[in-house]
């Protein structure tokens, strides 16, 4: 994804239904490990920020690079899942 705010691939965010409001977390992770962001909320993605830091600053996204995610959920049926993965981000 390109959070460059133009309109287009600015912020990552997963896409499902059937996903119970409390039971959704969503972690990314730089390629050492860290965590550098978090939400529990299902309509709030990544857009690059690193720990919460001001998008706007010059070191305020993270920079080009594979990262981490790990997307934990319950859906309706109490079943919880787990999803791990990688994104690429890339600054215009």
């Amino acid at each position: 994804f390109t959070p460059d705010k133009n309109g287009r691939n600015d912020i990552f965010m997963p896409y499902g239904y059937g996903i119970k409001e409390d039971g959704y977390k969503m972690q990314i992770f730089d390629r050492w490990g860290e965590l550098i962001f978090t939400s529990s909320e299902f309509k709030k993605g990544w857009d690059g920020s690193v720990k919460g830091s001001d998008i706007n600053s010059d070191n305020g996204v993270a920079q080009d690079g594979v990262y981490i995610y790990k997307i934990m959920i319950t859906d309706l049926e109490n079943n919880k899942k787990s999803y791990v993965g990688h994104v690429t981000l890339l600054k215009q």
